[in-house]
């Protein structure tokens, strides 16, 4: 109790002494000869001892909670989890679960395989793991573990299990993890459904909780040893679940699932982002005091001493999505006080009926289409006269995205367009989101980016002007202090439940009210240095950083500092005049000592952390240097499709064995005075 006293001391103090280093990488991207074609958490004691001979004392990862929903490769997505209690069978490492000498075998045969591959194959790596898991599982000495107290005792209070147990057991029973497509019985996890799913399956009960079993134990290994070795693990926990996981469908009340989470319009989509998590019934979650919340950080707390909120503005607000809508484009932030008609009338705002319908002036639609058969389509089948008759709308039949898309998938009709079909598709998405208000209940709320919709450019001036100015007040002013108010709400029940020091991702659209609500609750922002929170710069300083931060060259979410590099080679040489302070032309490629300044650079800010991404490192080492450093990038948050499956090109073994690497990197840390350990 003393020594986490003590802890949470250090890390929630408003001037912080402590500067830490830390390496960032998800566990599925780990390499070595002892996996099974993915990352392990028996790989872990190796990279804590990497951390250690590198001076680094924090390992930050990724989500490793089960989200095996469909069983195929779209799972591979860490975020999206099936329960935020389980953790992911992919990384149990079998060999310590049996001494069958010809399960071994095969398995050694099947690792060699799969180990040769240069990317995690997701599904291969799944079904073999789960083929020999339930041979071990079946032998004697799998049976055996059933018997122990240890397993007994750690079921009997494991709280989530029966459910996640009885979840799995109808996925697999129905083929699928959507449940309301299960028989109505099954279609709501109350208690009484749950207990009678797991009596109707007792072997697969069994097996669930054998396997939950030995990744709970491997994992505290791998913790325990970190601790031993003055290193700890900072978990990642996401803003969202599954739509289809097992605490919606135990606890539907606390989301609204008839809605989506994402972003707005950045840098990384244009489109913005729709993750298609539900969003929060955050009154539903007051009512019993947060307690969801509590038992899923207790959980993490078993295991990391430090994490990160993943998307922590969703605490003070969401981009929350219709369902109906795949693009993040006509979502809107809540809560929010919106605009209400008689505040639109009053500012001169009068035909709002056309203003929240899509809008294709005339002149548009001749232009677009040359032949004649694709507008007499178009018009007897998508589009029809509105405004007046100086414009169309789309058919009410037509006025999302999901509902185009299923036109083009399964309409016989869409067939009729030819060769025009792509491009009538492309311009149906087009003019869906061409709106300049989106309705929210009975009133409304502006468009984002608003000023580039056809429907607003065909505006008269003085409706222009003051969308404007209410488009300006309602991102920017008028909800800062409902916000403010959300956050010193839910933040602090966060707070609460552990011990664990909160980092919070606090990138993309800002609100003002963020940075002191950090500072007041001694929450580490985040500073990355190419999205800077001052939308004017192009670059952020890290010797202007704050100490209550995490900065890091780069994420998950963004290519590595060499990968940045060579996409911009304007953007590239401002960076290396400016910030870098050196003179002459821009090398093509990120020359080693430049990336070792930059690196420097970030070490020597007055953060509490700095944490590298371990692919950064590899950049200063000629002989570690991939040859294509788009390769090295884990995520494309751009494309909500992408195959999570980076893995290392070099074995930890073989870093430990490196001659220069870990020297190199712990000199960043001892050059920039940062702590070598707790």
């Amino acid at each position: 109790m003393a020594q986490a006293m003590l802890f949470q001391a250090v890390f929630r103090h408003p001037e912080p002494v402590f500067r830490g280093a830390g390496v960032a990488v998800p566990v599925f991207s780990l390499r070595s000869a002892r996996g099974m074609g993915i990352g392990e958490f028996r790989d872990l004691h190796a990279l804590v001892d990497l951390a250690q001979a590198s001076a680094h004392s924090l390992i930050q990862l990724l989500p490793i909670n089960d989200t095996s929903s469909s069983l195929t490769w779209r799972d591979s997505y860490p975020y999206s989890a099936l329960s935020v209690f389980a953790l992911h069978p992919l990384y149990l490492h079998l060999p310590a679960l049996t001494t069958d000498e010809v399960i071994l075998a095969e398995m050694q045969d099947t690792a060699t395989t799969l180990n040769a591959l240069a990317q995690v194959d997701y599904e291969k790596v799944l079904l073999a793991k789960v083929t020999y898991l339930r041979r071990i599982f079946a032998s004697k000495a799998g049976q055996a573990t059933l018997q122990t107290p240890t397993f007994q005792q750690w079921r009997q209070r494991t709280h989530w299990l029966a459910a996640y147990t009885a979840f799995l057991h109808c996925r697999d029973e129905y083929g699928t993890a959507n449940y309301s497509e299960w028989p109505s019985y099954h279609q709501l996890g109350e208690p009484e459904v749950v207990q009678a799913i797991n009596r109707s399956a007792p072997e697969h009960a069994d097996f669930v909780a054998y396997v939950q079993f030995h990744l709970h134990r491997q994992l505290s290994a791998a913790v325990e040893y970190g601790r031993h070795h003055l290193v700890r693990f900072k978990g990642d926990l996401p803003i969202g679940v599954d739509p289809h996981s097992v605490d919606c469908w135990v606890s539907p009340h606390l989301f609204h699932l008839d809605m989506q989470t994402g972003a707005p319009p950045d840098q990384f989509s244009r489109d913005g982002q729709n993750w298609g998590f539900p969003t929060y019934n955050w009154e539903a979650m007051a009512a019993d005091q947060y307690a969801w919340w509590t038992a899923r950080l207790q959980a993490m707390a078993l295991y990391f001493q430090v994490y990160r909120i993943d998307h922590i503005l969703g605490f003070f607000r969401i981009w929350e999505i219709p369902r109906q809508f795949k693009s993040g484009l006509l979502g809107h932030f809540t809560p929010a006080h919106p605009l209400r008609k008689e505040e639109l009338l009053e500012r001169g705002v009068w035909d709002i009926d056309r203003l929240v319908l899509p809008f294709i002036p005339a002149a548009d639609l001749y232009h677009a289409f040359m032949e004649a058969h694709t507008v007499e389509l178009l018009h007897a089948h998508c589009i029809q006269e509105a405004f007046g008759g100086n414009a169309f709308t789309l058919r009410a039949s037509l006025r999302t995205d999901r509902l185009i898309e299923a036109f083009f998938a399964e309409n016989a009709i869409a067939g009729e367009f030819g060769r025009d079909g792509e491009t009538v598709k492309q311009l149906l998405l087009e003019w869906a989101s061409d709106v300049v208000l989106v309705p929210v209940a009975d009133a409304f709320a502006p468009r984002i980016n608003l000023q580039h919709t056809r429907s607003f450019q065909q505006l008269p001036a003085h409706a222009q002007s003051a969308l404007q100015e209410l488009y300006v007040d309602y991102f920017f002013h008028r909800q800062e202090g409902l916000w403010k108010e959300q956050a010193l709400r839910r933040l602090p029940a966060l707070q609460a439940a552990t011990n664990m020091q909160i980092c919070g991702e606090d990138l993309g659209m800002i609100p003002q009210s963020v940075a002191g609500v950090l500072q007041d609750l001694a929450i580490l922002g985040l500073r990355v240095q190419r999205m800077p929170p001052d939308p004017t710069t192009q670059f952020g300083n890290p010797a202007h950083y704050p100490a209550l931060a995490v900065c890091t060259p780069s994420s998950h979410d963004c290519s590595t500092l060499r990968g940045w590099w060579q996409e911009d080679r304007a953007l590239t040489q401002r960076y290396f005049t400016e910030i870098l302070g050196e003179m002459g032309e821009v090398p093509v490629d990120a020359p080693w000592w430049a990336l070792h300044k930059s690196l420097q650079q970030h070490y020597e800010a007055a953060c509490m952390w700095v944490i590298v991404p371990l692919q950064d490192f590899f950049g200063i080492f000629d002989d570690l240097r991939v040859a294509d450093p788009a390769s090295e990038q884990i995520n494309h948050p751009e494309n909500p499709e992408h195959y999570w499956r980076y893995r290392m090109h070099i074995s930890l073994d073989e870093l430990l064995e490196h001659p220069t690497f870990t020297d190199t990197v712990r000199g960043l840390v001892t050059s920039s005075a940062r702590w070598p350990s707790f």
